[in-house]
């Protein structure tokens, strides 16, 4: 799975390289989910957390 990605990112990365932040904010919605999933968070703060994330990342742009 990981070998999968890093051939992606690499292909990505010979199209058009993505900013270092938006591609650690893409790394970091599964691992949000996994806790949101083990933790009682409710849903609209992940939501919001991810609308935020996502919006930082394309500012960076």
């Amino acid at each position: 799975m990981r070998s999968q990605a890093r051939q992606y990112a690499q292909s990505a990365q010979h199209r058009r390289a993505p900013p270092v932040r938006y591609s650690v904010a893409a790394a970091a919605v599964p691992i949000v989910a996994m806790v949101a999933a083990v933790y009682p968070v409710p849903m609209a703060v992940v939501v919001l957390a991810v609308v935020a994330v996502a919006r930082y990342g394309r500012a960076a742009e």
